[in-house]
């Protein structure tokens, strides 16, 4: 099975015209948690956005397992990366499971009609986040912990190498943000899956994260936490979240 590779090579990414983070280097290999961090303003979301390819690069490429999120066809794409935004889902009449089953869509028929191979896969992912017995609850009855993890769920389901997330701790209490970190771990060692995220919460995430890419005036610094914390720059950053 071939390895999880993401490449950013010397990518400017921006917008009309006005770059946001320059000449930026950086790779993944594997399976791995990626903190992607830095303060609010400095390019995290955009350099989020580019690699869902829903934004063209300035210059330079981003390679995902060799191929280009932008341009891509949304079939395509939707085979290779999930993503999970930063504000839990708030929809009336739709049930936890049913929004489980939407990450099964790039795979049905026109008519979304399930197989039974997706209705285990659903079914499997449900269980793993151990959210199977509030499936068939609107998600509008269940607590902002159970509406990510139903998030991942779908995420899960969809059944793709690489798994964005932005800010999926933001709205949770402590327990919760704890207890969703260790699904996101599990999730890259079991399930080989790249998972990269936006987060504020430093001290949960740093001591569990493979690599750290630190957005700081309009470049990306790449490393382990050791190697972020001999950067000044990172250290004032770090001090100052916590």
């Amino acid at each position: 099975m071939q390895s999880n590779s993401l490449i950013l090579n010397n990518l400017t990414v921006g917008y009309k015209n006005k770059p946001v983070l320059s000449a930026v280097s950086a790779a993944i290999e594997g399976s791995q948690l990626v903190l992607l961090c830095g303060k609010n303003g400095s390019g995290k979301s955009t350099l989020m956005k580019s690699m869902l390819g829903l934004l063209k690069p300035m210059s330079g490429e981003i390679k995902i397992n060799g191929f280009a999120p932008y341009p891509m066809s949304i079939a395509k794409k939707a085979a290779l990366v999930s993503y999970v935004a930063a504000k839990p889902v708030n929809i009336n009449n739709i049930t936890v499971r049913e929004i489980a089953e939407t990450g099964r869509a790039p795979y049905t028929s026109w008519n979304h009609s399930m197989s039974p191979t997706d209705n285990k896969i659903v079914e499997q992912s449900l269980e793993y986040l151990q959210i199977e017995h509030i499936q068939h609850k609107n998600i509008d009855e269940v607590s902002d912990g159970e509406r990510q993890k139903t998030m991942i769920a779908r995420a899960l389901a969809q059944d793709t190498p690489y798994l964005l997330l932005d800010e999926p701790t933001a709205f949770l209490d402590y327990p919760s943000k704890t207890e969703l970190i260790r699904i996101l771990i599990r999730l890259s060692k079991e399930f080989s899956k790249t998972v990269v995220l936006t987060s504020h919460d430093l001290d949960l995430l740093i001591p569990v994260s493979d690599r750290l890419w630190f957005c700081n005036n309009g470049e990306v610094i790449s490393g382990s936490s050791a190697d972020l914390h001999k950067n000044p720059s990172f250290r004032l950053f770090y001090d100052k979240t916590l």
